[in-house]
C-alpha cells in the first residue's frame, strides 16, 4: 500500500517513469530528482491556476453574484453585520469573501479569487487518492487531468457561487473517509468533520450528499458484519410501505405546508404542531424509534456468544480485515477522543458561522428549526420551480460541454454494475469494490435527486460530474495501467517500425482524420442565411452541401478502415489502445474549445446554456461611461444617479462607491422633482409582472435602451427533446394539454429528437451549435433604459461615441 506514502521516485529517464506509474505496488527506490508523475501533477496544478485566475473580471457579474459580493462587501465594511438568509444559501460564502475584501480589496477580479482558488485545489484533490485501493496513479492524473479542461468547472470556478466550496468539500470528505480505512491516523478523522462542519454552512445540497454517503457505507456494513440487520431493515421497509398505504386507505391528507415566506412566530409553532399530529409523521416517527430498538437488540443478540472481555464491539467488528469499512468503525469508536475533539471542532465551525461569529444568536434558528431556515426553506419551496426545467435538463446541458465524464462515467457506471453483480453472487470483492460502488452511488443519486429537484439550474451540474469524473477516472486507470504493462511487453517491429512508431503515427492518423472531418462539417454546414432570419444567425444547408453531404460519413469510415487495417497487422489490442487514445485526445480538444470560448471569450453572453440569465457587457461599459462623466463634469465621483428596484442588480454592486448614487422610488419620479442627473431603470409597460415603475419617457432627458440580462432561447435549444409532464404544456415537447404525454409519449418524443439529427437540417443546426454557439433564434434579452438629463447629453455622447 503506498497512497499514505510520497510516490516512488525514480531517476529521471521516461521508462522508468511510466514503469512507477503503471505500478504503483513497486517498491520505493532512493530518488535523484523529480518523477515524471510529479511533474504532470505540477503542470496540472500551474495549468489550474492559470486558467483559474487569468482576466477574472472580464465578464460582468451576474445577478447573483452581485448580491454576494455586495453583502460580503458591507460586511467587510463593517457597515451591515451579516445575517444568515438561506434565499443566498449558506453563510460561509461571505464570511469568506469579507476576509478576501478586507485583505485584498474588492474589485470583480478579488470576488472571484477564492472560487479560482477553489478551483485549483479541486483540480488537485486527486492526489490524495493516487493510492492502489483508490484511483491509482493513471486514475488520479486522469480525474485532475478532467477537472481541469471540464467546461462546466472551468466557468464555475471563475464565479462567486456556494458550488465550488461544496464540490471540493465533498472530495475531501471523499478522501478523508477513504483515507481514514486504510490508515485510520486521527488527522482523517477530524478533517471529515471539518468538511462536513464547512459543507453545511455552504449549500443546502450537503443533505443529499450526506445521505448518499451514509446509505452506500450502511449498505455495506450491512453485507458485512452487520448482517444480522438485513431482517430488520427489511421488515422496516416492509412497514414503510404498509404505512404509505394506510396514508392512502385512511386518507390522512397532505402534510402541513411549510411556511417559508416570511413566516411569524405562531406561523411556525402551529406549522410544527400540525405537523407532529399528522398520523403519517407519527407513524414514521414510531418506525424510525423501533428500527433503532430493534437493530440494537438485533446486534446484541447476533454477538451474544462470541462476547468477551473485549466488548460487544470487539464481537461485532473485530473480526474484520484491516482496511475495511467494519475496521475502519471499529477504529473510530476505539477513538473518543478524537470524535469529541472532531464533534466540537464541527459545532464550532457551524454555529461560528451562521451566528456572524456568536454575535447574531438568531443564525441557531435559521440553522436548525426555523421553517424560513437552511433546510426548510429550500423544502418549502420546490414547488415554485424556479427556472421551470424539464427532467432531462442535466442531460441535455452535459451532453453540450462534459464528454469526457459522459463517455468515461457512463463506460464505468457499466463496469461497476456488472462487478458489483459478480461480488454480490460470488461474494468475492475486488480491493476497489468499496470505493467504485461509493462513488457509482454518490453519481446515480445525485443525477436522480437533482433531476427530481424542483429548481434545476446550469450550476448545480457541477455536483453530478465530479462522481462521474472520480468514476471515469478509475476506469480510465484500469486501461493506462494495463496498457503500459502489456505494451512494454511486446517489442516486435510492425511493418518495419518500432511499436512506438507505429503508435504514435497510428495515434496522429486518427487525430487528423478526425479534424478533416471538423473542417469538411464545418465547410458543409456554412450554408446560407434566408433574409428573414439575418439577425438571428440561422443558417440553411446550401444546395451545394447537399450534393457532398455523403462527405460527412466517407471521412469516419475512412478512420473505421484506418483502425481496421491496424487491428490486421498490430493486433486488436493494441489498435485498441491507440484509438481509445485518440478519442480521449479529440474529446479533450472539444472540451478545450467550448471552455475556452465559455470562460474567456463569450462568460457574460448568453449563448451558452451553462450561462443562466447573465448580465450583459452593457453594465461595464455604462458603468465606466459614467464614472468617467462625473469626472469630466464634476472632476470627481459626486455625479447623482438614481436606479429603480428592477435594475437593482448588480448595479447596487457597481455603484458602490459613488456617493450620488440610489434607489429611487416611484412617488420621486411621479413628482419628477429634483430627480438625478442620471436616472436608470425598467420601464413599466416592459415588465409589469415585477412591478416595475419606470416612464417610457422622462421630460427633459433622453434615454437610450441597454441590455441588463439575457438568455439563450432555450425552446429552440433543448426544451423541445422530450416531453416534460411535471411542466405546464408549452415548456417542453409536450405542446398542448391534449396531447399525450405518458412513458410511450416520453419515450417518442426522445426518439423523434434524435432521429431529427439524421437530417441534413438536424447535423447542421446541432453542429453549428456544438463546436460555434449558433442560436437558431435571438437571445432573450431583459432591456432597460438610461436617461441622461439634456444638459449632460453632448458630453456623455462624446464618451460614448468617442465624438
Amino acid at each position: 500500500m503506498v497512497s499514505g506514502n510520497p510516490s516512488p521516485v525514480r531517476p529521471m529517464s521516461v521508462d522508468s517513469a511510466q514503469s512507477s506509474i503503471a505500478n504503483p505496488t513497486s517498491a520505493p527506490t532512493p530518488s535523484r530528482g523529480i518523477s515524471v508523475e510529479t511533474l504532470f501533477w505540477i503542470a496540472l496544478l500551474g495549468l489550474a491556476a492559470i486558467t483559474r485566475f487569468w482576466n477574472l473580471d472580464y465578464r460582468t457579474l451576474h445577478h447573483d453574484e452581485s448580491i454576494h459580493t455586495y453583502y460580503s462587501w458591507f460586511f467587510a465594511a463593517g457597515d451591515i453585520p451579516y445575517r444568515h438568509d438561506p434565499l443566498s444559501h449558506g453563510p460561509f460564502l461571505f464570511h469568506a469573501n469579507a476576509l478576501v475584501y478586507f485583505l485584498l480589496g474588492d474589485s470583480d477580479a478579488t470576488s472571484r479569487f477564492l472560487p479560482a482558488l477553489t478551483g485549483v485545489l479541486l483540480v488537485g484533490a486527486p492526489w490524495l487518492l493516487r493510492g492502489s485501493r483508490f484511483l491509482g496513479r493513471w486514475g488520479a492524473l486522469a480525474a485532475g487531468f478532467m477537472l481541469l479542461v471540464s467546461p462546466s468547472f472551468l466557468y464555475y470556478t471563475r464565479y462567486i457561487r456556494h458550488d465550488p466550496y461544496t464540490c471540493l468539500s465533498a472530495i475531501i470528505l471523499c478522501i478523508a473517509v477513504f483515507r481514514y480505512l486504510e490508515n485510520p491516523q486521527r488527522r482523517w478523522m477530524l478533517l471529515a468533520f471539518v468538511s462536513v462542519a464547512f459543507m453545511l454552512t455552504n449549500h443546502e445540497i450537503v443533505f443529499a450528499i450526506l445521505l448518499v454517503f451514509v446509505a452506500v457505507l450502511f449498505i455495506t456494513l450491512l453485507v458485512g458484519a452487520l448482517r444480522p440487520l438485513v431482517p430488520v431493515c427489511l421488515g422496516t421497509a416492509g412497514a414503510a410501505v404498509l404505512l404509505l398505504l394506510a396514508r392512502r386507505v385512511f386518507d390522512w391528507g397532505p402534510l402541513p405546508e411549510i411556511p417559508w415566506r416570511s413566516p411569524t412566530p405562531p406561523n411556525q409553532a402551529a406549522f410544527y404542531q400540525d405537523l407532529l399530529a399528522h398520523p403519517f409523521v407519527l407513524g414514521t416517527l414510531l418506525l424510525g424509534v423501533s428500527f433503532v430498538a430493534v437493530s440494537f437488540w438485533a446486534l446484541r443478540m447476533s454477538a451474544r456468544g462470541r462476547v468477551d472481555e473485549r466488548g460487544h464491539l470487539e464481537s461485532i467488528f473485530g473480526a474484520s480485515a484491516p482496511g475495511s469499512l467494519e475496521r475502519g468503525v471499529l477504529n473510530a469508536l476505539r477513538d473518543p477522543l478524537g470524535l469529541v475533539t472532531g464533534s466540537i471542532m464541527g459545532l464550532f465551525i457551524f454555529f461560528g458561522l451562521f451566528t456572524t461569529l456568536f454575535t447574531n444568536l438568531d443564525g441557531i434558528a435559521s440553522s436548525t428549526y426555523a421553517t424560513d431556515g437552511t433546510l426548510l426553506y429550500w423544502l418549502g419551496q420546490h414547488g415554485e420551480r424556479r427556472g421551470n426545467q424539464p427532467w432531462f435538463f442535466f442531460i441535455t446541458e452535459a451532453f453540450q460541454y462534459e464528454w469526457l465524464a459522459i463517455l468515461l462515467g457512463a463506460a464505468a457506471c457499466l463496469v461497476v454494475a456488472v462487478r458489483l453483480g459478480r461480488a454480490a453472487l460470488r461474494r468475492e470483492p475486488s480491493r476497489r469494490m468499496l470505493f467504485s460502488a461509493f462513488l457509482f452511488g454518490w453519481f446515480l443519486f445525485l443525477f436522480a435527486v437533482l433531476s427530481w429537484a424542483g429548481e434545476k439550474m446550469p450550476w448545480l451540474l457541477v455536483h453530478i460530474l465530479l462522481p462521474a469524473i472520480l468514476l471515469g477516472a478509475l476506469l480510465f486507470d484500469e486501461i493506462a495501467s494495463t496498457a503500459v504493462v502489456w505494451l512494454k511487453r511486446r517489442r516486435e517491429p510492425i511493418l518495419g517500425f518500432s511499436q512506438r512508431q507505429f503508435g504514435a503515427g497510428m495515434l496522429v492518423a486518427l487525430i487528423l482524420i478526425a479534424a478533416a472531418w471538423f473542417l469538411e462539417a464545418a465547410r458543409l454546414t456554412y450554408g446560407v442565411f434566408p433574409e428573414t432570419n439575418v439577425g438571428f444567425g440561422q443558417r440553411e444547408v446550401a444546395a451545394w452541401a447537399l450534393d457532398e453531404w455523403w462527405l460527412l460519413a466517407l471521412i469516419p469510415l475512412l478512420g473505421v478502415l484506418a483502425i481496421a487495417l491496424s487491428a490486421i497487422v498490430a493486433g486488436v489490442r493494441r489498435t485498441a489502445y491507440i484509438a481509445l487514445t485518440a478519442v480521449f485526445v479529440v474529446t479533450t480538444a472539444y472540451q478545450v474549445h467550448a471552455g475556452f470560448r465559455l470562460a474567456f471569450l463569450d462568460g457574460d453572453i448568453a449563448r451558452d446554456t451553462l450561462i443562466y440569465n447573465t448580465t450583459s457587457p452593457d453594465i461595464n461599459a455604462m458603468d465606466s461611461e459614467l464614472t468617467e462623466l462625473s469626472l469630466l463634469v464634476y472632476g470627481d465621483d459626486r455625479l447623482e444617479i438614481g436606479y429603480d428596484d428592477c435594475s437593482a442588480w448588480p448595479l447596487t454592486w457597481y455603484f458602490r462607491d459613488n456617493p450620488g448614487a440610489r434607489r429611487i422610488s416611484q412617488s420621486e419620479l411621479d413628482n419628477q422633482s429634483a430627480l438625478p442627473a442620471v436616472v436608470i431603470g425598467v420601464p413599466g409597460a416592459w415588465d409589469a409582472g415585477r412591478s416595475c415603475y419606470m416612464p417610457d419617457e422622462i421630460d427633459g432627458y433622453t434615454s437610450q435602451t441597454y441590455v441588463l440580462r439575457w438568455h439563450e432561447p432555450e425552446g429552440a435549444i433543448y426544451r423541445r427533446f422530450a416531453i416534460a409532464p411535471e411542466l405546464a404544456p408549452p415548456s417542453s415537447a409536450w405542446g398542448v394539454e391534449s396531447n399525450p404525454h405518458g412513458i410511450m409519449a416520453i419515450a417518442e418524443s426522445i426518439w423523434s429528437s434524435i432521429m431529427t439529427q439524421s437530417t441534413p437540417e438536424g447535423e447542421q443546426r446541432l453542429f453549428r451549435l456544438l463546436f460555434f454557439r449558433e442560436m437558431p433564434e435571438g437571445l432573450n434579452g431583459y432591456r432597460y433604459k438610461i436617461y441622461i438629463r439634456n444638459d449632460l447629453l453632448p458630453h456623455y455622447n462624446d464618451i460614448r461615441y468617442g465624438e
